[in-house]
């Protein structure tokens, strides 16, 4: 275990905050080591990429990359770089995740598309309302989308509060094929947007036999949940019987490897 202490945690916080770039290097680190060639993956909330080609590289033209992304012009640059590219192994999906089927209004925040979600009131810093594009996206599950993966081994979650809804409407997938999950967790924040309480939360990784941590590879637990200066917004949920697994894997070089840590 690499038994960052508080103040380290909390600098490494700092540093992801300074450009947002520090998590998403570990992110990558997790993957690289947890994923081989001919593997099957998902990235959800693909945005422009970033992630999707690096899992591309990473499973190889034997794998499969499912990313979704609901923003047609994010889309639109995901597909131009896998036509560039020959990135035969990419399957692309346009819509938005959630636990049920529907269509839903979706606000595409032009100066930070990061920020891009289900919820109007989910605004960036310093942004302007006439950066604000409203589109109609589909809505769908996970679940919906299993039968393009087979033995799915990682998934990454950005979904701007909604990953919750996501998972919700992945159990089936989870159950079949007990993937390693990345995913961004605003823990009381998203619950009040998506409707739900810490309880549901905790019940549903319960439920499918996950265990929870955060990005430090420590615990997440329910007294977490809120006032904690020392919880990242990324948590890693594991199969429990593969806990060992993950515990094994080298977290302080992942952070030495990102310059900042």
């Amino acid at each position: 275990m690499p038994g960052f202490t508080d103040e380290e945690k909390i600098n490494l916080m700092r540093a992801h905050e300074g450009d947002g770039r520090l998590f998403e290097d570990i992110i990558t680190c997790f993957y690289e080591d947890l994923c081989y060639p001919g593997d099957h993956v998902i990235d959800a909330g693909a945005n422009r990429g970033h992630h999707t080609f690096k899992l591309a590289s990473t499973v190889g033209s034997a794998g499969r990359v499912l990313a979704i992304e609901p923003v047609p012009i994010l889309a639109e640059m995901i597909e131009a770089t896998s036509r560039r590219f020959k990135v035969t192994q990419l399957k692309l999906v346009v819509a938005a995740l959630s636990d049920h089927n529907t269509v839903a209004e979706f606000f595409f925040r032009r100066d930070m598309d990061g920020w891009s979600s289900l919820f109007e009131t989910h605004v960036p810093p310093n942004t302007l309302a006439e950066n604000i594009t409203r589109f109609y996206a589909s809505i769908i599950t996970l679940d919906d989308l299993a039968h393009l993966v087979e033995d799915c081994k990682f998934i990454k979650l950005d979904l701007e509060m909604n990953e919750f809804q996501a998972l919700r409407g992945a159990q089936t997938l989870l159950k079949r094929d007990r993937p390693v999950m990345i995913f961004e967790n605003a823990r009381e924040n998203a619950a009040k947007l998506g409707g739900y309480k810490k309880e549901d939360f905790f019940e549903l990784f319960k439920t499918l036999d996950y265990s929870l941590f955060d990005i430090f590879m420590d615990p997440m637990t329910p007294d977490r949940w809120q006032g904690d200066p020392t919880m990242p917004v990324y948590n890693i949920a594991v199969p429990s019987a593969h806990v060992d697994e993950l515990k094994a894997l080298p977290i302080q070089e992942y952070y030495t490897r990102s310059k900042i840590g």
